[in-house]
C-alpha cells in the first residue's frame, strides 16, 4: 500500500486549481469527476484531467482521478476517458459490494494489457460513503486490488438520515 497522510481533493473541471496543486507538494492529488464537478461540466472535467494527466509534473505527488459513482451512468465513460493517460490511481465513490470493485479492476486491467503496463500498476481507491457500504466492508475490503478505503462521513450520515447540529461539529 501507498502511504498518505492526506488526499487533496479539487473539481476536475478546474484547471487552475488543479495546476496550483501540483506546487504544493501533497500525497496525493485527486482530480474529481464526481460530487466536486457540476452535472453540466462532467465532460469539460474529464478533458481537464486528461489535459492534466499529459501535460502536468505531478512531482512525487500521487496523481489520482475519481470517478462517478457506479450506477450514475457517467461512470464507464469516465474511467475509460482518464486511462490511457496512466493515473496513478482511480477513485471510486459510495462503493457498497465486492462486484462494484470488480468491475473496474476489471476494465483498469484490461487498459494496463492493452498499453502495455504492468498489471496492478493503477491503484484503486474506493470511498465508503453508505450505510450498505458499511455492512459489505469485509467482503468489500478483501479485493486484491484495493490499494485505500476512505470513509465519507457527510455522505455516509445523509445515508442513514442524520441530522447535522450546530454543536455537533
Amino acid at each position: 500500500m501507498h502511504s498518505r497522510r492526506a488526499l487533496l481533493y479539487m473539481p476536475g473541471d478546474n484547471w487552475k486549481m488543479i495546476t496550483k496543486s501540483v506546487t504544493l507538494g501533497v500525497d496525493s492529488i485527486c482530480m474529481d469527476m464526481e460530487d466536486g464537478t457540476a452535472i453540466n461540466k462532467k465532460d469539460l472535467a474529464r478533458a481537464t484531467i486528461v489535459k492534466a494527466l499529459l501535460e502536468l509534473d505531478f512531482g512525487k505527488s500521487e496523481k489520482l482521478a475519481r470517478i462517478n459513482s457506479v450506477g450514475s451512468g457517467w461512470e464507464k465513460d469516465d474511467i475509460e476517458i482518464v486511462l490511457p493517460y496512466h493515473p496513478d490511481g482511480i477513485v471510486i465513490p459510495k462503493v457498497e459490494s465486492f462486484d462494484q470493485v470488480e468491475w473496474a479492476s476489471k476494465i483498469i486491467e484490461a487498459g494496463e494489457l492493452k498499453y502495455g503496463w504492468p498489471v496492478n500498476s493503477i491503484r484503486i481507491l474506493i470511498g465508503i460513503e453508505t450505510a450498505k457500504g458499511i455492512l459489505n466492508l469485509k467482503e468489500i475490503a478483501a479485493h486484491p486490488r484495493l490499494d485505500a478505503i476512505i470513509f465519507g462521513g457527510e455522505d455516509f450520515a445523509a445515508s442513514i438520515g442524520a441530522v447535522r447540529t450546530k454543536g455537533s461539529g
